[in-house]
């Protein structure tokens, strides 16, 4: 088996199980896994369920995606959120998954312009962030470093474009809400900044 062969297999099976421990978690009291790393960015679930061994037994659904990615999903009421990248139609792509049932709600697709990464790294690596009017996004090309707002029904509200983004290894900063604010990290080897959105 080719090298990429077995990373696709490897980043697909983690996927799967990510998913599988993360239906459990979230399907009482708490569903809300609003960013990268959870609410409180430590990656620590608020929950007392005990994991175990996964198996395919235990496999609830899974679902094929329309490209690849490193993101994690984001999760908002019963559904999740997540971005991907389909290298051969060059389309990045945003989905809402129902969470009990693996069955998309909606898919968004934007061209794209691939450029050099880190051979480890994809071009959606960003998580999204949610909160319960909205889903918020970043994705960027040579030429553009761009932030995006769609509400839960997978409607465009705004998009924001803070200009070219210079790289070697590709873009992997997920934006996150404080309070009324979304927070971007441009780190790039062009000019970099934080910058505050209302």
């Amino acid at each position: 088996m080719k090298p990429m062969q077995t990373r696709k297999i490897y980043l697909l099976h983690w996927v799967c199980i990510f998913l599988y421990i993360l239906t459990p978690l979230f399907s009482s009291a708490a569903e809300y896994w609003n960013r990268f790393r959870g609410p409180n960015g430590t990656g620590i679930a608020d929950s007392t369920i005990k994991l175990r061994d996964l198996q395919k037994k235990d496999i609830i659904w899974k679902l094929d995606l329309p490209g690849k990615g490193h993101s994690s999903p984001v999760i908002w009421g019963g559904f999740l959120y997540l971005t991907c990248m389909n290298e051969d139609s060059s389309n990045f792509h945003v989905l809402s998954i129902h969470r009990e049932t693996g069955n998309i709600s909606w898919s968004r697709e934007m061209a794209y312009q691939t450029f050099s990464k880190h051979d480890f790294n994809s071009f959606a690596s960003p998580s999204a962030t949610v909160d319960k009017d909205r889903v918020y996004l970043s994705w960027a090309t040579p030429k553009h470093y761009f932030v995006a707002a769609l509400d839960h029904a997978g409607e465009w509200l705004w998009k924001k474009d803070l200009g070219p983004f210079k790289s070697q290894h590709g873009v992997g900063v997920s934006p996150v809400l404080y309070q009324d604010k979304l927070i971007i990290a441009n780190d790039q080897l062009g000019q970099s900044f934080i910058v505050a959105l209302d």
